[in-house]
């Protein structure tokens, strides 16, 4: 087998945590896998990964709410910075910019 590549040192990440209600996990991750998505036709993207929390016992609690991760890595920050404020972007988060979701509402 060929040795592994190492990662290059400047990579940039965006993170998504979601809180699904109960027993919608299996729908919400089948909602994920199908999806139609843009990201692999970007420039600098690396790749997306969606992970699930895992509670090791029944009655194990989280200190904060929320069931999934999202995460995208992309090359390099103007690559990442592109994305950010590009059509896939608005498309895959209903139509609005990043900074929409930086916004607290009371």
């Amino acid at each position: 087998a060929a040795p592994l590549e190492p990662l290059a040192m400047d990579r940039y990440y965006a993170t998504n945590r979601f809180t699904v209600r109960k027993n919608k996990g299996p729908k919400f991750e089948q909602r994920w896998a199908k999806r139609k998505s843009k990201l692999a036709t970007l420039p600098g993207f690396k790749y997306f990964n969606l992970m699930r929390r895992v509670k090791m016992e029944e009655d194990d609690t989280f200190a904060d709410d929320f069931d999934y991760v999202s995460l995208t890595v992309w090359a390099d920050k103007k690559s990442f910075n592109m994305w950010r404020s590009g059509e896939a972007f608005k498309e895959a988060h209903g139509g609005t910019s990043v900074w929409a979701f930086t916004k607290v509402s009371l």
